[in-house]
């Protein structure tokens, strides 16, 4: 398995299936579990390296400057961002401590950076030129942290990190969370499996981009669970993304919506009318012995047929699936799909 799967629908015996074969196959995976109501995929992960919160990000102010010129590309103002940080550090070296993560969060506070310098009084620091570099620089450090936030959390090869929300995804902490994830996958280089469990899912920006950007990379497979696919906003631009779309059974409303998105087809039907004089002497013996006592008339209808009916969709076995690769669709078995 590899590129980017959906699997739509409610049949749990294609999830187990395709989740299953996805862990199989993946060394590193990234994990999101919006469905609370589906909470067993941590059962699969019983023999594995398991992480249930992301790394922390690797905190350094000269990839934060780096990735703020990035952004906005501006010299004065990728400056002002160093001279923050440099201020930082200076009040820390007085301290006798490091700039690490711990301490910036301190010291880029007013509070924080207060109690700093009159720490630095009490040991006779002269501290005027400090505190008059924070006033100027103050404002950055809010800019600073949205940056610190979004730092690619450096992932460990070998381990499965499984994230899970009782929430649906369109909240600010979970808004973080996949800016955070997007960040840690465009970074890891080697091959990763990102598996999406949806749930109550808000299809916002941040979840698309992530998807969008993951899907766009060589070494990322994509493997999304969707209970309708077709409940977000722009369904067909969203399921455009996958390779690969896994329609399993759906309710008879979802599966109308299906059967639309797989479209119809214009049949031309044959039909052929035999009509016969039965009057006892309308033909003559010889239009009797050759068969040529009728009349065949041939007409050509086209009629305009779904190639997938709603109610096959509503009443799919399980364990099958309607699969939709490049424009072109069958009916199969997932076993058979992922032998």
């Amino acid at each position: 398995m590899s590129g980017a799967m959906m699997v739509s629908g409610l049949d749990i015996t294609v999830r187990e299936c395709v989740f299953r074969h996805a862990l199989r196959n993946a060394s590193t995976s990234v994990i999101l579990n919006f469905n609370h109501e589906n909470t067993d995929l941590l059962e699969y992960l019983a023999d594995r390296k398991i992480r249930e919160e992301l790394p922390s990000a690797r905190f350094s102010p000269n990839e934060i400057c780096n990735t703020y010129y990035r952004i906005e590309n501006d010299e004065l103002k990728y400056h002002v961002m160093c001279e923050a940080f440099r201020l930082l550090k200076d009040v820390s070296a007085e301290l006798g401590t490091e700039l690490n993560l711990e301490t910036y969060r301190v010291l880029s506070e007013p509070e924080g950076f207060e109690n700093a310098l009159e720490i630095l009084n009490s040991r006779g620091k002269n501290t005027t030129a400090f505190r008059s570099r924070y006033a100027r620089l103050a404002e950055i450090f809010n800019t600073a942290d949205v940056l610190i936030e979004t730092c690619a959390p450096e992932l460990e090869s070998g381990t499965f990190y499984y994230i899970a929300s009782r929430r649906a995804s369109d909240t600010p902490d979970n808004a973080v969370t996949f800016r955070k994830i997007n960040a840690a996958l465009t970074a890891f280089t080697a091959p990763i499996t990102l598996i999406v469990n949806e749930g109550a899912v808000n299809h916002m920006n941040d979840l698309n981009v992530m998807i969008k950007n993951s899907v766009d990379s060589a070494n990322i497979t994509v493997i999304y669970f969707s209970n309708n696919a077709f409940s977000c906003n722009e369904p067909e631009k969203f399921l455009a993304y996958f390779s690969q779309v896994l329609f399993t059974r759906h309710n008879l409303p979802a599966a109308q919506l299906i059967s639309k998105y797989f479209g119809s087809r214009d049949v031309c039907e044959k039909r052929t009318s035999v009509s016969h004089d039965d009057r006892l002497f309308a033909y003559s013996l010889p239009d009797v012995l050759l068969q040529r006592n009728h009349t065949t008339t041939t007409t050509t209808e086209v009629r305009n047929k779904l190639f997938v009916e709603p109610e096959r969709i509503a009443n799919l076995p399980d364990g099958n699936v309607i699969m939709n690769s490049g424009g072109k669709f069958c009916i199969t078995s997932i076993r058979r799909l992922l032998i």
